[in-house]
């Protein structure tokens, strides 16, 4: 199991069930390989109650919650909405020598590559509220 970073954890009303978020810190994190995220979620859950017990005994708590482990995508989204802006930035410099010269290259819709840029943002704020 690579090493993992706890991103955000999420408490119910009663405090029965905690929602613990978690990304993978490695070279490789960025390439969201979902075989070894489940893995480690596998492992997480598996681990959860001596996990409970530790840190039952860091905090005094009058109920330990149940956890419940998930991937955090924040990460991943905010990479994939540089990756969109770097894009329309690269169509944007492409249409500025293209306007000032006839050119055989049809014209960049920039426009597709924003509302993709929107989604993936809509998606993550979605996720994040959830």
């Amino acid at each position: 199991i690579p090493s993992v970073s706890v991103t955000q954890v999420e408490l119910t009303r009663d405090a029965k069930q905690a929602t613990v978020y978690i990304s993978l810190i490695s070279i490789n994190a960025t390439s969201g390989d979902p075989e070894l995220m489940a893995s480690c979620l596998e492992a997480l859950t598996q681990a959860k109650g001596y996990l409970r017990k530790q840190i039952s005994s860091i905090m005094k708590l009058r109920y330990m919650p149940d956890m419940l482990f998930k991937e955090d995508k924040g990460l991943e989204n905010t990479l994939r909405v540089h990756e969109l802006l770097k894009q329309i930035g690269k169509q944007k410099k492409a249409d500025v020598p293209a306007s000032t010269e006839t050119s055989a290259t049809p014209p960049v819709n920039a426009g597709a590559v924003a509302a993709q840029a929107s989604n993936v943002e809509s998606s993550t704020a979605k996720h994040i509220k959830e």
